[in-house]
C-alpha cells in the first residue's frame, strides 16, 4: 500500500529551461552554446547542487575558462531565479495528493540560493512533510548517488514498498527502483496528472 509520494522539483514542479532563458536574454545561437556548456552544463553547476562551492567560487571558476566575462556570468546567475518558475499545471496536484492522506517529500538536486527563494515564494511547498535538497546535506551527494536516497529513507523512516518517486530523469528513477520504490518517470511534465491517476494517487 502506497503511503508516501516523493517529488523531484526541476521539470516536475519547477520549470527549468536554460535554453529558453538564454534566448530571452537575447543571446545568439553561438553564444547560447557557450553559456550552456560553461555555466549550465559545467561542473560548477553540479558543485552548487552538491553544496561544495558558493556562488563566488562558481563565478571565479567559470570566468577562468575565458569565454564569458564576469559581469555576464553574474547576470545569468543573479537572474536565473526568473526562469525557475512554478509549473502551475502540476503544483495544484501536490495539495490534492496531500488531501488524500499521503505523506509528501522532496528529493531534488538544487543549489542553495534559488531553492531558498522558491521555498518562500511558492505556497505548494507548505504541503510537504520533509525532504532532502542536495546542497543542504554537506556530504557532496546528488542524485543518482545512492547515499542521497539512503538519507531520505532513513531520515523519515520510509519503507520503499510504500513509496512512489516522481522524477524527470530516468537514471534517478532507476536508482530508486533498485530500492524497491515505485518510480514514475516524467520526461514531459504535462503528463503528471495522467501518470498519477494511473497509479491511483489522484
Amino acid at each position: 500500500m502506497i503511503k508516501n509520494v516523493i517529488f523531484d522539483l526541476g521539470r516536475v514542479l519547477i520549470n527549468f529551461d536554460p535554453e529558453t532563458y538564454l534566448k530571452e536574454l537575447g543571446l545568439n545561437s553561438d553564444d547560447r552554446k557557450i553559456y550552456l556548456n560553461d555555466i549550465f552544463k559545467g561542473s560548477e553547476w553540479l558543485d552548487l547542487d552538491r553544496g561544495v562551492i558558493d556562488e563566488e567560487q562558481a563565478i571565479e571558476t567559470i570566468v577562468a575558462k575565458g569565454r564569458i566575462k564576469e559581469k555576464e556570468v553574474r547576470k545569468v546567475l543573479d537572474e536565473r531565479i526568473h526562469f525557475f518558475t512554478e509549473l502551475s499545471l502540476n503544483s495544484p496536484l501536490v495539495k490534492k495528493i496531500k488531501d488524500k492522506g499521503y505523506k509528501l517529500y522532496i528529493l531534488s538536486n538544487f543549489p542553495k540560493i534559488p531553492f531558498e527563494i522558491l521555498f518562500k515564494k511558492y505556497e505548494f511547498f507548505r504541503n510537504f512533510d520533509g525532504g532532502v535538497i542536495s546542497y543542504e546535506e554537506g556530504v557532496n551527494v546528488i542524485k543518482p548517488d545512492s547515499r542521497i536516497y539512503d538519507i531520505l529513507l532513513s531520515r523519515y523512516n520510509l519503507l520503499p514498498e510504500e513509496t512512489v518517486f516522481i522524477d524527470d530523469t530516468l537514471v534517478n528513477i532507476e536508482k530508486a527502483e533498485e530500492y524497491g520504490i515505485t518510480g514514475i518517470h516524467l520526461p514531459d511534465h504535462r503528463e503528471l496528472r495522467e501518470k498519477l491517476t494511473k497509479k491511483g494517487l489522484l
